[in-house]
């Protein structure tokens, strides 16, 4: 049994240090390999903004980190679109995909460039979201970001609820 498990253990041996690494395939042809963009994390501010000085609330501001389930840390977003979507009150689940923005913003990967940050946890973006006359009509909002990839593919994340307070 020894002179079999021995004359076993170069076969073993070879499978596991035989071959080159794989290179990772990109989803798209559009994006390079390790860049695809598969989930995105959220982090809003929990109150509304006064941007201007002027009495009331201008806007809210948020924090996005874009991840690949590859890496173990958020990625630079590259390629594609970044749209922040923002809906009056609480979004119910069943009207998610219905449901009507109220107000959207919208960044090509270039722009983001400017809200750059780089943090021990990654790479992750803080933008000031201003809704100018798109007031809010309640006394919260919901905040959620989609990211579109060249090739059209979208990535939601999950939605920030904002207490807004009027003055």
């Amino acid at each position: 049994m020894r002179i079999l498990t021995l004359s076993l253990l170069p076969f073993f041996l070879l499978g596991c240090m035989s071959g080159q690494k794989k290179k990772v395939q990109s989803t798209t042809a559009h994006e390079p390999a390790g860049t695809v963009i598969t989930e995105l994390n959220l982090l809003a501010m929990p109150v509304v903004v006064n941007f201007d000085g002027v009495p009331g609330p201008d806007g809210f501001v948020v924090k996005i980190y874009a991840g690949n389930r590859k890496h173990p840390k958020p990625i630079p977003i590259v390629t594609g679109t970044l749209d922040f979507l923002m809906y009056d009150g609480l979004l119910p689940r069943s009207d998610e995909a219905s449901a009507k923005p109220r107000h959207t913003w919208s960044l090509k990967a270039e722009d983001l460039k400017r809200y750059e940050m780089t943090t021990s946890i990654g790479t992750g973006y803080q933008i000031d979201l201003r809704w100018g006359e798109g007031n809010p009509t309640g006394d919260k909002i919901t905040a959620v970001a989609r990211y579109t990839s060249v090739g059209g593919v979208m990535v939601y994340s999950a939605p920030s609820v904002i207490a807004v307070m009027m003055k």
